[in-house]
């Protein structure tokens, strides 16, 4: 079945090894460049732009150039979504160094994925809001209630595009000033 064969494309792209760490790399939103995410990558300059360049082919990654230079980025949250899913699946790895237990508590305490908070941080604050009467769940989402726009607004976030489909992710309000905002409030 073709519906399969697209699946199992997707998945051969996310799992190689290189190309993981270039789409975690980006899952924050950021455009980056090849060198940068070669480095990231711990390979050659000419391996990642091989890599890239099935990313960009499969429609996981977009390109922007820039004067002299391409800059990579992930194209829409559905791809960040698929790698989080993913993440979720796999088995806890062995840490061997005291840099990757370092690297390990930073993100699990706190990151930007893509257009939202995460780690501890960003589940703690959803839970905040949920117990608040802010938010409430929706299938994968959240529904933003209207206690939950008075506050937003109280705090100074433009809550406007928050309803987006009728749905509200809690990084919605979780992002740049907002996040600090917030922060400061709890």
């Amino acid at each position: 079945m073709d519906a399969y064969k697209n699946i199992s494309s997707i998945a051969e792209l996310i799992g190689d090894p290189v190309r993981t760490a270039i789409l975690i790399a980006l899952s924050n939103g950021n455009a980056l460049p090849a060198g940068e995410l070669a480095y990231i990558a711990k390979v050659k300059p000419q391996t990642a732009s091989a890599h890239l360049s099935k990313l960009v082919n499969g429609g996981l990654l977009t390109v922007e150039t820039q004067g002299r230079h391409r800059y990579y980025r992930i194209p829409t949250n559905d791809v960040v979504r698929v790698i989080e899913a993913m993440a979720v699946l796999t088995p806890k790895i062995q840490i061997r160094s005291l840099r990757e237990s370092d690297e390990l508590k930073v993100l699990r305490y706190a990151r930007t994925c893509y257009d939202h908070l995460a780690g501890r941080l960003g589940v703690e604050l959803t839970r905040v809001f949920e117990e608040e009467g802010y938010i409430e769940p929706l299938d994968q989402d959240y529904n933003i209630t209207s206690k939950g726009i008075r506050k937003f607004e109280n705090l100074g976030i433009d809550t406007k595009n928050f309803n987006r489909n009728d749905d509200f992710l809690p990084g919605d309000a979780l992002t740049g000033q907002n996040a600090n905002t917030i922060y400061q409030e709890h």
